[in-house]
């Protein structure tokens, strides 16, 4: 039974440890970069800028994941402690890769959506429907609705030519199947929105931690960075001409035209957004929770006063970090300190001298 329970929720462990795994504690989907901040709470080093986690899953121990990688799926993460500077490199070489994958997967899927050749029934029937709609306004129908309606007719009729009577009516399987597409493509937007949603926060939030809910906010609005996932104008006739084509059928059968998934889509973008506007807060407050130190204070890492090692300028520098210091206080009990050693070492010399003296008097 504890078996099951661990096999459905997403755990933890140190990489190289033979330790059994820990529960997260935190519900599916979670991005990497959240998950790298939970971890790092757990394990007691959140407010330390020396140190950071790189994450890792059991079959692939050296790729790292990044940050904006969403992970759906109960697996157990490996996690690796890592020097600040070496897993910023390492955290964006991962990104890079991980937004190149992506955006090779996209144009991949916009080239098989290119190569699906028009299917001639429904282009029929968009014709057809076009041609009687515009015939249908071209008459006026409160004076001459007998006229209207043999123009419509005949728009119709003439549209369809001599084909099977059976094409005015798009069959029940190409329907469900066009809807089933039309899902599965709005169910991949909506999953590329909330991984760009998260590359950004967490951008921001490194990029300045005092401003990340602006800059954040802007570059959703209007940064180039999410126009690489919209569809270029010039993607091609097939797609376009699926989609209007689609639509004006459901119109013409007196389907809504698909507001219900419009309007659903627009829900689930607001709850991503109000969701990582929160996250955006939570990183600006932990960041701006610097820790004041006299003037006289020296820091541990780089020695100089006025500053706490946490919020140390040099953090980053890997020879600063070989070098860390031990805890000396502020100037005045180090020199307290110092003055106390040397009256020791002073009384130890004296007392030396004094056992030689009578050593060489007997």
């Amino acid at each position: 039974m504890a078996s099951a329970t661990d096999s459905a929720v997403l755990r933890w462990r140190l990489r190289g440890s033979s330790t059994a795994t820990t529960p997260v504690g935190l519900a599916l989907p979670v991005s990497c970069g959240e998950l790298r901040i939970h971890l790092k709470q757990q394990m007691g080093i959140a407010g330390l800028t020396a140190i950071d986690l790189l994450l890792s899953l059991e079959g692939a121990a050296d790729d790292v994941l990044p940050d904006s990688m969403l992970l759906h799926q109960p697996l157990c993460v490996l996690v690796q402690r890592k020097p600040a500077a070496a897993a910023a490199a390492a955290l964006r070489e991962a990104e890079t890769k991980y937004q190149q994958q992506m955006q090779e997967q996209q144009q991949q899927q916009q080239q098989q959506q290119q190569q699906q050749p028009p299917n001639p029934k429904l282009q029929r029937v968009t014709a057809a429907s076009r041609a009687a709609a515009a015939a249908a306004v071209a008459v006026d129908s409160v004076a001459k609705p007998a006229a209207a309606a043999a123009a419509a007719a005949s728009a119709a009729a003439a549209a369809g030519g001599s084909s099977d009577t059976n094409w005015g009516l798009v069959s029940e399987d190409y329907t469900e199947g066009a809807a089933a597409a039309a899902a599965a493509t709005e169910e991949e937007r909506i999953l590329l929105q909330a991984v760009i949603d998260v590359h950004d926060a967490r951008k921001g939030f490194l990029r300045d931690s005092s401003s990340s809910s602006s800059s954040s906010s802007s570059s959703r609005k209007g940064g180039s960075h999410n126009m690489m996932w919209v569809r270029s104008q010039d993607e091609g006739s097939s797609s376009s001409n699926s989609s209007s084509s689609s639509s004006s059928t459901n119109s013409y059968r007196g389907y809504g035209g698909g507001s219900a998934a419009g309007a659903a889509s627009a829900a689930s973008r607001q709850q991503q957004y109000a969701y990582y506007q929160q996250q955006q807060q939570h990183f600006a407050a932990a960041a701006a929770a610097a820790t004041t130190v006299s003037a006289d204070y020296i820091c541990h890492m780089c020695g100089e006063t006025g500053h706490h090692i946490k919020n140390c300028p040099k953090s980053s520098d890997t020879k600063q970090q070989k070098k860390i210091r031990p805890a000396t206080g502020t100037q005045q009990q180090q020199q307290q300190q110092q003055q106390q050693q040397q009256q020791r070492t002073a009384a130890a010399i004296g007392a030396v001298v004094a056992t030689v003296v009578v050593l060489g008097m007997r």
